[in-house]
């Protein structure tokens, strides 16, 4: 049974690429909205009080990148595949 666990690995990093992929997203898109509201401020576009969504989604989007951020070195999914490989290699 040890043998099939050795030859069917979890990949260890699944969860911090994704993370890291969240990230960067997110960066990326409050990198553009910041760029919305630099043009807005020196008034490339002229959209009234619409700009005033602009830090709310900012915000929402921080929010998500530090949840992604945080995910990175959250280890408990991977205890808990290390416990069920421990109970399977005990049987």
């Amino acid at each position: 049974m040890a043998d099939a666990i050795q030859q069917t690995p979890r990949p260890t990093n699944e969860s911090k690429t994704e993370s890291a992929a969240m990230l960067c997203a997110a960066t990326a898109v409050v990198a553009y909205i910041s760029t919305i509201a630099a043009e807005l401020d020196i008034g490339l576009f002229d959209i009234g009080t619409a700009g005033i969504v602009i830090p709310f989604v900012s915000g929402s989007i921080i929010d998500v990148a530090v949840a992604a951020w945080n995910d990175l070195w959250d280890e408990s999914e991977e205890v808990g595949w290390l416990e069920a490989e421990r109970e399977v290699i005990e049987r």
